[in-house]
């Protein structure tokens, strides 16, 4: 298991962790993202530090609900929606 060598500290850790949630959900979800979309994982992370949780493992526990989020697992596409470009690795090798 790694154990880091150094120590993350914060004065106002939601504030800090906050653009970290947003990027991480941006490139999960594909997409921009929201404020209020990373709101419930800044809770979450909020709530692992008051537990306890040192600031890494916090971070890591917002992070995996990130990608266990059906934003990430699943395309969101538009119902009818004809003219939308199609990236090559969203497209199954055949």
């Amino acid at each position: 298991w790694y154990v880091p060598k150094f120590e993350i500290a914060s004065e106002d850790p939601a504030a800090d962790v906050t653009p970290v949630l947003r990027r991480v959900a941006a490139r999960a979800y594909r997409r921009p993202v929201g404020a209020d979309e990373v709101r419930a994982y800044v809770e979450l992370f909020t709530s692992e530090l008051e537990q306890g949780s040192a600031f890494e493992e916090a971070l890591r526990t917002a992070v995996t609900a990130i990608l266990c989020s059906p934003r990430f697992l699943y395309l969101r596409e538009k119902p009818g929606d004809d003219g939308f470009l199609v990236w090559d690795l969203e497209v199954p090798a055949g």
